[in-house]
């Protein structure tokens, strides 16, 4: 409950908007490699001007984590990697070891871990970011609330953003594809 009021201040506190300086997020999808599950988004930026997005105020990074909070139909919240973009590797993040030794699958991320001090994306351009949520059980289809959150500023102009997605009007970009 504690956990669910948290958020819900923080969605209160940052604001929710779709799109802030001509920057747009997209979710893209989920993607599901043995227990951990990549999530893409899209960050689009239409102004001509560079724009550093994603950027993530100390006191929010320490409250809420790493810029993401997920969550699943009963609640319960699941530990991210930081996020990524640029070109593609493959990591295995948690190595744990199942039954009859195999391990969990790679996963594709980017090359470039994205800081709390955000990533500038140059006039018009497109940035495709991806991060890891892990441990996620087998079973589990869908993620029932996602929320992305940060700044993006742009000259001397910045502003705070949530990006809410919750299985109610987003349900389709909130089922994890599996592809390993």
């Amino acid at each position: 409950m504690k956990k669910k009021i948290l958020l819900l201040l923080l969605t209160l506190l940052v604001g929710i908007c779709q799109s802030f300086a001509d920057t747009n997020y997209e979710l893209v999808k989920c993607e599901r490699y043995g227990t951990d599950v990549v999530i893409i988004y899209n960050i689009v930026n239409t102004n001509s001007s560079d724009v550093t997005a994603f950027k993530r105020p100390n006191i929010l990074y320490s409250i809420a984590g790493k810029g993401i909070v997920v969550l699943d139909a009963d609640g319960n919240q699941y530990k991210t990697s930081d996020f990524t973009c640029g070109q593609l590797r493959e990591t295995d993040f948690d190595g744990d070891i199942f039954v009859g030794g195999s391990k969990n699958a790679s996963v594709p991320v980017g090359n470039n871990e994205i800081s709390t001090d955000g990533i500038t994306i140059p006039g018009e351009m497109q940035l495709s970011m991806r991060v890891v949520v892990r441990n996620v059980p087998r079973d589990l289809d869908r993620f029932s609330f996602i929320e992305l959150y940060g700044t993006t500023s742009w000259g001397t102009q910045e502003g705070g953003f949530s990006l809410v997605y919750n299985q109610e009007e987003d349900g389709d970009k909130l089922k994890i594809e599996t592809v390993k």
